[in-house]
């Protein structure tokens, strides 16, 4: 690599970062976060290492009182020196003495640049003198493509990068200049009595034509020998194409131009590729990253970039020189964290396998991971999210906390990025009853997966809310014996609810929410539950069972019918157990009982989650429920303040499980 670090400070949203750089540099973060501040910081050192160009805008425009802007780069010449050494030891090139000062950088080849630039005063050099900055310039050029601003079918800047490649000695310069000359005065091409006349026509005119630089010699020479200087691909000229062909071609022929001046050149590009998936198929997306991972051999890159795709394949594919850096916006300023890939060797990388869906984790605001189909279909929807906007806000990943893979890909804590993340697990991942006794076992897996050895070094609030709340609830597991009712071990024993209250407390402080029971639980309470039980027999139940249905429900007390109707619902009991378990632990149930229920259970995929919400919140503002144009008439309600208040107020009462999971989305979503 050529670039080691950058150190950014007081430039624009940037207080104070460093970035620790690889071959290959990505930047992800949502539009605003801060990613363009970098490359622009970037970019306006390189713009200054020979001229000065002032630029007022680079300052914080929340603070007045921050004027100095500071950006220092350390530089890594150790390979070019490498190079050099075994380009004198040949001694063949006429480059020997320049190639000789590179070798004699000390400090094993490591330059450190600094810029620091004060409001209304000259740009001052506090690292790194004018020859340093020269040499870095020529050894590691700055390459920048911002697919948003590039004409795309104008790829004449093209031939500067191409001149740059093709410039030779000025020995073999002159060489070609004479062979050129012998073509002029060769009698049979007819050109030097035509050249004599236009010559003499620009001397009467006291017109003199500037002489290329070696560079433009270069280039207009190459143009000369491809026989023109407009680029076509597959015989077309590039404004028969697409925005997204046409940039991806860009981009990788300017790759392959800068892999021959690595190759060709004593130089080490560094290329700064901006959104380069804008308008790219992700076939085109694979292939191109595919370059990249190939080309980070000769050219250290630094991409900014909003693709899971982009992101998924250099993960995959990362051999230990790539960086991701999450970049996020926390009150007006960037913050950016380094993540953590997947090369250490304290992971199986071949068992990782990142989809997609994975990959979109990284880039989200927030991240919600739930457990199943019911929550899934429950925060999706629209009804609630109109109530509740912090849920348009949210990436939902399934899975997100019971699957280890699924949590070292996702998990902020494991893959040290910035992004909130809150968790919804059921209560049975934690605690479970026990085959003999009447009481309960805990997980001892799920608890240490919290780093609970970290607890005992905890002082005062917290360290009650962690490590001595963890004590109670073993505590309470092992010793505790718990009341309960058949035939659903139904239970209002309060310890017992005192025990599930420890539990969600404690987890509470590691962002994970544990539901009493599950999330049909939580749909189904003892706040709503008789609403519920209406709402069921009218759009739910068949209405040929019915009658057996509500037998045993007028039968049972109010507790018993909760768990009913829970049970009807594919959710549990208060003691965790679906059917099967209960049975396994009652075997007296009747029979009868066992199979109005199963034979009645509503799938958890045949909507009746949203059907239920859709109805219960219509049912508050007296909206025919079940019409075509129910969601319309819903929104238009909602538009007026005190509606959506009174309507939330209704909501939080009735559903208090589900709004304490959606207020930690919120406190979540301020810090």
């Amino acid at each position: 690599m050529g670039i080691l670090k950058v150190q950014i400070e007081n430039y624009k949203s940037i207080k104070k970062c460093s970035l620790s750089l690889n071959d290959i540099n990505i930047l992800i973060g949502e539009n605003g976060s801060g990613k363009t501040n970098v490359i622009s910081a970037i970019k306006y050192f390189y713009d200054n290492l020979l001229v000065t160009h002032n630029d007022e805008s680079i300052f914080d425009a929340n603070n007045k009182y921050s004027n100095c802007v500071k950006i220092s780069i350390t530089y890594n010449l150790h390979s070019l020196q490498i190079r050099c050494k075994q380009q004198i030891s040949e001694g063949k090139s006429i480059h020997l003495p320049y190639f000789q000062k590179i070798v004699d950088i000390g400090n094993k080849g490591i330059i450190i640049l600094t810029l620091i630039k004060i409001k209304d005063k000259k740009i001052v050099w506090k690292q790194g003198n004018e020859s340093e900055r020269a040499l870095i310039h020529d050894l590691m050029p700055l390459y920048l493509i911002d697919s948003r601003s590039l004409d795309l079918t104008d790829w004449s800047n093209l031939w500067e990068h191409i001149g740059d490649l093709v410039k030779t000695e000025n020995k073999i310069s002159h060489l070609i200049k004479r062979d050129i000359g012998d073509i002029v005065d060769n009698e049979d091409y007819k050109l030097k009595i035509l050249y004599d006349k236009l010559k003499k026509s620009f001397e009467n005119a006291n017109v003199k034509v500037e002489k290329f630089t070696p560079k433009k010699y270069a280039r207009t020479l190459t143009q000369t020998y491809f026989e023109g200087s407009e680029f076509v691909f597959n015989n077309n000229k590039l404004y028969h194409f697409s925005n997204g062909t046409n940039s991806f071609n860009y981009t990788k022929l300017l790759i392959e131009v800068l892999i021959l001046i690595s190759e060709k050149k004593m130089k080490y590009p560094v290329i700064i590729i901006d959104e380069p998936e804008i308008s790219l198929h992700h076939k085109l997306i694979d292939e191109l990253s595919d370059r990249i991972l190939d080309a980070s051999k000769n050219i250290e890159f630094l991409i900014s970039t909003h693709s899971p795709r982009m992101i998924k394949n250099i993960m995959m594919k990362d051999l230990g020189n790539s960086c991701v850096f999450h970049v996020r916006t926390i009150k007006q300023y960037s913050f950016i964290s380094k993540m953590k890939l997947f090369n250490s060797k304290s992971e199986s990388k071949p068992k990782i396998r990142i989809t997609d869906q994975h990959a979109n984790a990284y880039f989200a605001r927030l991240l919600f991971s739930i457990e199943g189909e019911t929550e899934l279909e429950l925060f999706e929807n629209k009804f609630i999210k109109d109530i509740f906007p912090v849920l348009k806000q949210a990436d939902i990943i399934n899975k997100g906390m019971s699957d280890d893979v699924v949590k070292k890909i996702i998990s902020p804590k494991i893959r040290r990025y910035s992004t909130p993340m809150i968790a919804l697990v059921d209560m049975d991942k934690v605690i479970c009853k026990n085959q003999n006794k009447n009481s309960f076992d805990i997980y001892e897996k799920f608890f240490n997966s919290y780093d609970v050895d970290n607890e005992r070094y905890y002082y005062t609030e917290k360290r009650y809310k962690t490590y001595n709340t963890r004590k109670r609830i073993k505590a309470m597991s092992k010793k505790c014996k718990f009341n309960y009712n058949l035939p659903f071990f139904s239970s209002e024993d309060k310890n017992y609810k005192a025990l599930l209250e420890l539990i969600k407390s404690y987890f509470k402080e590691y962002g994970l929410i544990v539901a009493e029971t599950t999330a049909e639980g939580m749909l189904i309470n003892k706040y709503n539950q008789f609403e519920f039980w209406d709402f069921a027999k009218k759009h739910i139940f068949k209405s040929q069972n019915v009658n057996d249905i509500e037998n045993y429900y007028d039968s049972f007390n109010q507790n018993n019918k909760l768990n009913f109707l829970r049970l009807l619902f594919y959710g549990k009991s208060d003691y965790i157990l679906k059917l099967d378990q209960i049975k396994q632990f009652n075997p007296s149930m009747a029979i009868g009982l066992y199979d109005v229920i199963e034979k009645n259970r509503i799938d958890k995929t045949s909507g009746w989650v949203s059907k239920w919400i859709e109805y219960f919140l219509c049912s508050i503002l007296n909206i025919n429920y079940g019409k075509p144009n129910t969601y319309k008439e819903f929104k238009k309600a909602i538009e007026d303040n005190f509606v959506v208040e009174r309507v939330r107020e209704s909501f939080i009462e009735n559903f208090q499980e589900i709004h304490e999971v959606i207020s930690i989305m919120e406190n979540a979503m301020k810090n």
